[in-house]
């Protein structure tokens, strides 16, 4: 990312500006980021009715409702108006568009190619139908609403979340902006962060045993119909069906009735008949001895446009040759600030269907040079990272992507999205934002089959609903050896520092040494397992876990051996061995570690746990000085974490102290705070 230089302003500018900093920096400190949230919810509001006659009885629901969530999911001690032992006696699964729809063969394949065929793999959508009953039923999250007016009150609704919230509640706003007790039968809502329109639904079912509400809903396809603590979940509104259901102690609040017209955007990716020799490269002719030359943001654009127009590149050969900065942009600290830049990236290879996809089949060798500056944000998408689908034979290597930024559904990565069969992701580093609902990883996404990810590293964030890792979201039957990652992840469930879902494979001599925050199933290393083997691996984590998971894997099963993780960072259970601080900076602490070829040890180095030999450990590459964050951008926001250091408002860690510290005078003053003020308005 360059800068402008510094340029002359009258000190009266930077006398305003360190007020209103110093104004900010006596407030309370809050959270830079928010976790992404999504839904699969995306019915349209054509042709459907907005409301039913009222007076239905909203505790009936909520009780049949219990009747269909996982009993699993209900915290001991919740009260509940059902017996816990009547919740759970029908439980239902989640299928997007479904109003009680049947879980049969036949009826997953429908839902399949008409609902989730453009946002994941059939062996993906397989894995998460396998242990379904094929007797039973699915829903969607106001299709759970719906199924009981349709199929228990006889008073058919088919309508979305948006026109709930618009039509049907009454009492409503933002969360922060309402200031009275939750009612059980009160409709919970997420609102799009870009949009702000409604997109997912749940309701408050009751209270756990501390006090804080309880909600049930359809989740998504990786959850089904379950309850959850209200503080787990990124809610943003709330409000009462009146209009349709009578509350205990309520009067009826009538509601009128006139849907919206909602006008849904398409894109169509551009499509080119071009030959490779007639497309825009720096020279070369394809081959092994003879690449094609990459040396300008051009050349890339044209290699997509080129596998976008349904040419794999099977057997063809990249290099580049220098550095390139794809555009420059600020790395927003939330999907809330998203501001694009004026040229973003079209991922090389995807996958729009099954039979609507082509997959990158070449070689790209990155020559050990930098790409930055990289933007994609598209929710209604998957498949998105440098290389969007990677398919048989493709090899991406020696290529570091820094400052940027992907935010999309599904099979979310760094360096790709999802790689697929015999393919090699080797000697890449990734730096930058994250954001995705199922399988997000700071390499790949997805890596399946014979997938090999090797001698790789990532640093940033990462955001996502399930399944997510800063090597990769999901490893199904592949191998991940010789990585780590400094990443922060901000995930709900099935979330670990290397690998989020791990299905079957190799995991060998990796290591974590970020942060992560999550629900259930957090690892250290691995969140949610389930085969596969695991061996010559360590945490040195910092994990904040709300309910369930380890030091080293979250939940599951695997075959592990010779591995560590820090103590105290979470609660043993079964995998992996405790070790203290002093334990893991000797080798006597790594027991079954290869230190005369794979890991070194040095004491004295920045980083004193083990490190790989072939794979260099950093804290952030590249790292901007002033971005104090660590977001991959140096912003307002940065100046006033410098200001609360400054001041003894906030304690930095290392890294951040370095990163403030803008003068190099080992210590963080205010005059750091201004300069960093002044890099981020340009002065």
């Amino acid at each position: 990312m360059k800068y402008s230089s510094f340029k002359t302003r009258s000190i009266s500018i930077t006398a305003v500006l360190l007020a209103c900093l110093l104004l900010l920096a006596a407030l309370p400190c809050r959270a830079a980021s928010a976790r992404a949230e999504g839904s699969l919810l995306h019915q349209t509001d054509e042709g459907v009715p907005p409301c039913t006659s009222g007076g239905h009885d909203i505790m009936a629901f909520i009780r049949w409702a219990l009747t269909h969530a996982k009993r699993e999911t209900i915290p001991a001690g919740a009260e509940l108006p059902l017996a816990v032992s009547q919740c759970g006696t029908d439980p239902w699964e989640y299928l997007y568009g479904g109003i009680r729809a049947r879980t049969d063969d036949e009826t997953l394949a429908f839902f399949y190619n008409t609902n989730y065929n453009r946002q994941m793999t059939p062996e993906q959508y397989a894995d998460l139908t396998a242990d379904w009953s094929r007797t039973g039923w699915a829903t969607d999250c106001q299709g759970l609403l719906d199924a009981f007016m349709t199929y228990v009150e006889g008073e058919q609704t088919d309508i979305n979340v948006a026109m709930n919230y618009a039509y049907w509640c009454t009492d409503k706003g933002p969360i922060d902006e309402i200031d009275r007790p939750y009612r059980i039968g009160e409709a919970l809502f997420c609102a799009a962060k870009t949009t702000g329109r409604m997109t997912h639904i749940g309701w408050v079912c009751g209270f756990d045993s501390d006090g804080t509400p309880l909600a049930i809903e359809a989740r998504g396809i990786s959850y089904g119909v379950v309850v959850t603590r209200m503080d787990h979940r990124s809610w943003t509104h709330r409000g009462l069906m009146t209009v349709v259901f009578d509350y205990p102690d309520l009067p009826e609040t009538p509601g009128a009735c006139e849907p919206a017209a909602i006008v849904e955007d398409a894109s169509v990716p551009a499509v080119s008949g071009k030959a490779p020799d007639e497309l825009w490269f720096g020279g070369g002719s394809g081959t092994e001895a003879d690449p094609y030359r990459i040396s300008a943001p051009e050349h890339l654009m044209s290699l997509a446009e080129y596998v976008g127009s349904g040419h794999p590149c099977t057997g063809c050969f990249f290099l580049m040759t220098n550095d390139i900065v794809f555009e420059e942009f600020t790395i927003p600290a939330s999907v809330e600030e998203e501001e694009p830049p004026e040229r973003t990236w079209t991922p090389i290879g995807f996958w729009n269907t099954n039979n609507d996809c082509c997959p990158f089949r070449g070689h790209f060798d990155g020559g050990g040079h930098t790409l930055s500056g990289l933007w994609y944000s598209d929710t209604d998408t998957s498949f998105v990272g440098f290389i969007g689908y990677a398919g048989e034979g493709c090899t991406v290597e020696n290529l570091n992507i820094l400052h940027s930024y992907f935010h999309a559904l599904d099979n979310v990565g760094g360096v790709a999205g999802c790689v697929s069969g015999a393919c090699t992701l080797r000697s890449c580093r990734f730096s930058g934002r994250l954001s995705g609902e199922l399988w997000v990883g700071g390499i790949a996404g997805a890596a399946r089959g014979a997938a090999n990810i090797v001698d790789c590293a990532s640093s940033g964030v990462i955001e996502a609903v399930w399944a997510a890792g800063g090597t990769a979201g999901q490893v199904k039957n592949a191998a991940v050896s010789r990585c780590f990652s400094v990443c922060e992840l901000d995930v709900s469930d099935a979330a670990g520092g290397l690998v989020g879902q791990f299905t079957g494979g190799s995991f060998t001599n990796c290591y974590f040494a970020g942060f992560i925050e999550g629900v259930t199933e957090i690892g250290g290393n691995i969140g949610r397992a389930a085969g596969g083997s695991v061996s010559c691996c360590y945490s040195v984590a910092s994990l904040d876990i709300k309910e369930t998971g380890g030091g080293l894997i979250g939940g599951g099963e695997a075959a592990c051996e010779y591995c560590y993780y820090l103590s105290g960072t979470a609660a043993p259970n079964g995998f992996g061995e405790e070790r203290s601080i002093l334990e893991l900076q000797t080798r006597a602490g790594y027991e079954g570690f290869d230190f005369e070829r794979i890991w070194l040890l040095e004491l004295m180095a920045d980083y004193p746990y083990a490190a790989l030999r072939s794979n260099p450990h950093f804290e952030v590459p590249n790292a901007l000085p002033g971005d104090v964050d660590h977001s991959g951008s140096v912003n307002m926001g940065d100046a006033l974490m410098a200001l609360r250091f400054a001041m003894g408002i906030s304690e930095a860690s290392e890294a951040e102290y370095a990163a403030a510290d803008m003068d190099s005078s080992g210590a963080v003053t205010v005059t750091d705070a201004i300069l960093i003020m002044r890099r981020a308005m340009g002065l």
